[in-house]
This record gives structure tokens, sequence and C-alpha cells, in this order.
């Protein structure tokens, strides 16, 4: 009995390098030019993170559905942050590896939403570390692309 298996370009991407015998099927069947689109070109919306993730919107919604707009703020950006990471979650316990998260300037503001302070041998900051990308082009283009999600989960 033959079956049929769907795969989207982000699971493809995502399976590249298990195996052989799977990349050799996963070339047959997408393009060069389909396979090596840098992540940002892919992650441009908050429905292509969740179709990387797999996750469905109408499951996105009914897991939400009583959060708060920062709450769901805070879903979302989990969603496209491990889109934008391409499936990896960031350790932040490994020091041997940079973080980076987009950084805000709320101009006029009372105050504002993250304290840092630096002292000769050490740096402190205090904002949350789950969000954190893997590099800085990542992190800039997050901030500027999803600028939406972080103000509600930011201000809201």
């Amino acid at each position: 009995m033959e079956k049929t298996l769907k795969l989207t370009l982000d699971q493809a991407k995502a399976m590249l390098g298990k195996s052989t015998e799977l990349d050799a099927l996963i070339n047959a069947n997408f393009s060069q030019q389909e396979l090596s689109l840098k992540i940002t070109d892919r992650i441009k919306t908050f429905q292509d993170a969740l179709n990387y993730t797999g996750e469905s919107l109408q499951d996105f919604e009914e897991r939400t559905a009583l959060d708060s707009v920062d709450e769901k703020a805070y879903k979302k950006l989990k969603v496209i942050v491990l889109a934008l990471n391409e499936g990896k979650s960031m350790d932040y316990s490994d020091t041997d590896v940079y973080k980076y998260y987009p950084w805000f300037n709320a101009a006029g503001s009372g105050s504002g939403f993250s304290y840092y302070d630096s002292y000769y041998d050490s740096t402190f900051s205090f904002v949350g570390a789950r969000l954190c990308l893997k590099s800085r082009e990542l992190a800039k283009y997050a901030g500027q692309q999803f600028l939406k999600e972080y103000n509600e989960y930011i201000n809201l």
C-alpha cells in the first residue's frame, strides 16, 4: 500500500541533515532555491511562525482564549522566537553562546521595561531570557518585523 506524506518547506528544512535517505527525499521534492532561503525570508508573520512549528491558528487561539493581551503576546513571541531560531531553544546557562533580544527605546516614557547597569568586571541586566535569539541580525529583525507583538507584550 502506497501512502503520501505531506511536508511543509519549514518541516522539510528542519529534517535536513537527519539522515542521508531523508535528505535525498527532501532534495527530490524541494528546489535548492527553496531550501536555501534564510529564515527571515520565510518567517514574516505570526502565521508563518505557527506554520513552522506545526501548530494551527485555531489551536493557538483555543490555547490562549482566556489569556490577557500581554500573556497572549508573550506566547506569540515564544512561537516567533522558536521559529526564528529554527527550532533551537537557547540554553541561558550556556555562557559560551551569545544570546540576543530586541532592544526598545521607550522615549518619553517615565519608566522603561528594562533596567541595566554595568561595572568594570560584570554586567547586570534585569530582562527576561526566554525570548533570546541566536543572532544580532535575528533580534533586530524580530524587533522590527514583530513590533506589534512586542508592544502588546511590553506595554499592555
